[in-house]
């Protein structure tokens, strides 16, 4: 890579000087061969790989940490899948994941589109975790509890959770989809341009099993992944829900 405005390449001073006894003029001219290790030091230090201290390696042109990197994990060609995360070098399926029984969400939203309704509850412990639940648009029963599979991963009614979210970049070192136990709504409210009521919606999620899948946008099912268990009902509530 050349920056050659930072330091010109070919720098050519020129000075005309009259002297006297003939007016011959005397042209001098500097070597340009003078700028060269200037530039090519700068150069250098540009093109140079970043340099790592230990644990740390260059991994695709970056410094990594691969004691904890998913996509690089104990070296740069091996990366976790199937909900794996990375621990101290090894894949391994993460063993400090909960759902409280009564989530605190901060920053929780209500997002709307397409006829889905997504509520998403980010949690901080450990790690910086999320759960999201979907339902359907305005045809869905409340305290009907609707019985989860991994048959139709995406389609509401659904759970999902993603595990150690990087805010930064918004993608979870680990995705979840609910594929066994009930999901309830026991309130639904939904938005009203006429008056400014906002939408939202409460619930619970009851004996749920989550399973991996390769992403939360799109999920699919990673077959022999890791799970995980959620035992009891966990209360959940999203955006308004002092509807009538």
């Amino acid at each position: 890579m050349k920056f050659a405005s930072l330091v010109p390449a070919l720098l050519t001073s020129i000075s005309l000087a009259a002297c006297g006894g003939g007016g011959d003029d005397t042209v001098v001219v500097v070597d340009a061969a003078i700028d060269a290790p200037i530039d090519a030091a700068i150069d250098a230090g540009i093109d140079a790989p970043p340099v790592c201290n230990a644990p740390n390696m260059v991994c695709g042109g970056q410094c990594t940490d691969v004691t904890t990197s998913e996509q690089f994990c104990g070296n740069c060609t091996t990366a976790c899948s199937g909900g794996q995360v990375c621990e101290s070098s090894a894949c391994v399926c993460a063993t400090d994941i909960t759902i409280p029984a009564s989530p605190s969400f901060f920053m929780p939203m209500v997002q709307s589109q397409g006829g889905l309704t997504l509520g998403i509850g980010p949690m901080l412990g450990n790690t910086v975790d999320v759960l999201v639940v979907g339902k359907a648009g305005a045809d869905v029963a409340v305290n009907t509890p609707h019985t989860l599979s991994g048959a139709s991963l995406g389609t509401p009614p659904f759970a999902a959770f993603g595990y150690d979210v990087n805010i930064s970049t918004q993608t979870a070192s680990a995705a979840y989809y609910a594929t066994s136990g009930t999901l309830t709504f026991t309130k639904i409210c939904l938005a009203d341009s006429m008056t400014g009521q906002q939408a939202g919606f409460a619930g619970t999620l009851t004996n749920a099993t989550f399973s991996a899948v390769d992403s939360l946008m799109n999920p699919v099912l990673v077959p022999g992944g890791c799970t995980f268990d959620v035992t009891g009902t966990v209360t959940f509530s999203f955006g308004n829900v002092t509807c009538p």
